[in-house]
């Protein structure tokens, strides 16, 4: 079984789960694509990009040598994103008012935070022992997972106050995306393995994809279709797009494995996928049609998210440059 890199982590006592992640039916070429070295800066060993707004907008984090760090980049600039006397940081997601939230590694653990017109903004779950920030949608509502002494769970931050979101029964919890109705998507596990879900209304929804293996849900969109990704009964990684109780399985023609995990208010789906050798790829899924993304002259690549223009974002791997 080959396992794709994107990862989430779902951590509760005597559990580490590693869940990976970061890693339909006619392929095109992706020869009329556009695509944008982003160069941040010479002394990163590599700079990732996380996401990205309507505006085009797009944070992301640089792995230096003394430490990481998140960035904004916009119209060919940067700027950096670092927490005042932090060991790092971490941007992770952006909405359409330029409203940017992450975590950072402060003294005392890893904190989320809240990053608006140059003014950082950090919060913790009441007793938390870390507090991750992952997605924020256009409302302000952010999504994200704590660390308490009885594991890991997820949360909705809104308008200054938290809530616990925790699966019934559920050994640990992950909250990954939102959208701008707060209908929250996630992961869980339980004594009978790995889940997705849909919050909504205050009632969860247990996403399993059917026969597969496990099942974890990445994002969703404003009309409520839910991407994520499926182990088959072979244990190989796949794509899905759910809505209103039905699954639809995303598998990147002949790959070994294929991960969707953006899509925008259209219905266009992105994620990476692995060829027979092995090497990642990112895809764009739109209107029944595959197009493999391939930054030129470099391998792999990986597609992370889409935006309602139409642009995705996402990394290749070499030191110290992106692409989206």
């Amino acid at each position: 079984m080959k396992t794709i890199p994107y990862k989430i982590y779902l951590i509760a006592p005597a559990l580490i789960l590693i869940v990976l992640l970061f890693l339909l039916p006619t392929v095109v070429s992706a020869a009329d694509y556009g695509f944008i070295s982003l160069i941040h800066d010479p002394n990163a060993r590599a700079t990732h990009a996380e996401g990205i707004n309507n505006l085009g907008q797009i944070v992301g984090v640089a792995h230096e040598v003394i430490g990481d760090h998140g960035f904004l980049y916009h119209d060919g600039n940067f700027t950096p994103i670092k927490y005042p006397n932090a060991k790092l940081t971490f941007a992770r997601g952006i909405n359409d008012v330029s409203q940017i939230v992450g975590f950072f590694l402060g003294a005392s653990g890893y904190h989320g935070f809240l990053y608006c017109h140059e003014n950082f903004i950090s919060f913790n779950y009441p007793n938390a022992i870390y507090t991750f920030a992952n997605e924020i949608n256009d409302v302000g509502q952010i999504v994200g997972s704590y660390l308490d002494a009885r594991g890991e769970h997820g949360f909705l931050y809104s308008d200054r106050t938290f809530t616990s979101i925790e699966y019934p029964n559920a050994i640990g919890t992950a909250a990954a995306g939102i959208n701008d109705a707060g209908q929250i998507v996630g992961s869980f596990a339980d004594s009978r393995g790995l889940h997705g879900f849909l919050f909504s209304g205050g009632i969860f929804i247990a996403l399993d994809y059917p026969h597969g293996k496990a099942t974890y849900a990445r994002g969703i969109n404003n009309v409520g279709q839910i991407v994520g990704i499926y182990h088959d009964a072979g244990g190989d990684p796949r794509g899905f797009l759910y809505l209103s109780g039905d699954f639809t399985s995303i598998d990147y023609p002949n790959a070994t494995g294929t991960a969707a995990v953006g899509i925008n208010d259209t219905g266009q789906i992105v994620g990476t996928y692995e060829d027979v050798n092995w090497v990642s790829h990112g895809f764009l899924y739109s209107d029944g049609k595959f197009t493999s993304i391939d930054y030129p002259n470099f391998i792999p690549t990986r597609a992370t998210g889409i935006n309602d223009v139409g642009k995705n974002y996402g990394f290749k791997m070499k030191s110290d440059i992106v692409q989206w």
